[in-house]
This record gives C-alpha cells, structure tokens and sequence, in this order.
C-alpha cells in the first residue's frame, strides 16, 4: 500500500520535471539548431583536410549544456537587475550573464568527465583547450544575442503576440497595414508614456484629441 505522502509528494516532482523540461526545450531546441549549423559549415569547411569538428549528438548535448545553465540563471534574483535600462542594454546584460553561466557549466561538465576517466584535476586544467573554449564563448554570444532579443521583444509585445504576427496568414496590403498599426500602438505607447490620465481623459486637451487619432488608425485598420 503506498504511502500518502509519498502519493501526494509525487505528482509535484513529476509536475515540477515536465514544467522545468518545458521550459528548457525552446532553448535546447534553438540552441541544437545553432550549434548544427556551425559544425556543418565547420565540417565543409576543414573537409578538404579530413578533419571533423563534430556531429549531431554534439550539437545536442552542447544544447543541453546550454539549457540547463539557462535555467539555473532564470532562476537568480540578479538576472532582472537592469529590466528597466533601455531594451539594448537589457540585451546585452542578459547577454552576458547567460554567457557567464553557459561557460562555466560547460568548463565544469569537461573538467568532471574528464576525471570521471580517471585523469587528475592537474592534468584536466593544463590540457583543457582554451582555444576551442573561447571559440565555443564567441559563438555562444552570437546565438544568446539573437535568443534574448526575440525573448525581450516577445515579452513586451504580450504573450504569443510575436508568434502570431510571424506566423499568421497575411491578407492583402497586410504589410503597410502591420506598418501603420506598429506606428499607431508606438505613438500610442509614448503617449501614456509621458502623459498622465487627467489629461489622456480631459475632452479639451490636445492629447486626447492625438489620442483619438491614434485610436481611430487602430479601429480602421482593425475594419479593413
């Protein structure tokens, strides 16, 4: 007969799991496609020599490295630090710490296998390739600035607004009209940005009088 803690305790272990597992696989997903892509042009590249620099099940585990230190990072306070510095240096500070923490989970996964063979800690450090490692870190900053921008942009533009604006159909004239309503929703944005309620509500103030403006570009391109 099971226990009825063990019984309640277990659905949250296996909740929390797929929960840290769903998280993580858009990373490992991105990550797996980017590290594919440099070992095939790599491999093209010093195939004339008959060297490879890698394969599929590399780029997979080298993913994995990377989202797993993603979510180790998501998970400090320190992270959000500077979310209210413009979104470039939001960017480039996410940037670096995933960086810091990609690196150091990376060094730390060669330097425990490579003991696990039985080969001493000295040895581990003074053979450890710091060209291939920085290498590895210049590319890591490549792709991470690409991931964070999408993520940054994908948060402030509302959740699943990004996809559906990537992926959903065009009508006809869809482009000029995705222009005027991003400019419209923009003007809209540094309105309530520099503007309080009594005058956004005031019916005399010339800000409610842009604000109707703006409001009515939205509606018209929402009829058409």
């Amino acid at each position: 007969m099971t226990h009825p803690a063990a019984s309640g305790r277990r659905p949250g272990v296996i909740g929390f799991v797929v929960h840290e597992f769903l998280e993580m696989l858009p990373v490992v997903a991105y990550f797996a496609v980017g590290f594919l892509a440099i070992i095939t042009t790599t491999n093209l590249i010093l195939a004339q020599y008959s060297v490879s620099a890698g394969s599929f099940a590399v780029a997979i585990t080298a993913a994995l490295v990377v989202g797993k230190a993603v979510l180790v990072a998501n998970a400090t306070p320190f992270l959000r630090r500077y979310d209210t510095m413009p979104l470039a240096g939001t960017i480039l500070y996410k940037t670096v710490m995933y960086c810091l923490f990609a690196s150091i989970a990376h060094f730390l996964e060669v330097v425990i296998e490579d003991m696990v063979h039985g080969k001493p800690l000295s040895s581990v450090v003074t053979e450890f390739s710091w060209h291939r490692f920085l290498a590895i870190q210049i590319w890591l900053f490549v792709l991470f600035v690409g991931y964070v921008t999408f993520q940054e942009i994908s948060a402030l533009m509302g959740e699943g607004e990004l996809r559906r604006l990537m992926f959903r159909r065009r009508p006809a004239g869809g482009m000029q009209g995705r222009i005027e309503r991003g400019q419209a929703l923009m003007r809209l944005n540094r309105l309530t940005e520099t503007h309080g309620v009594e005058a956004l509500s005031d019916p005399a103030s010339p800000v409610q009088a842009e604000l109707r403006e703006i409001i009515a570009v939205l509606a018209a391109r929402r009829g058409a």
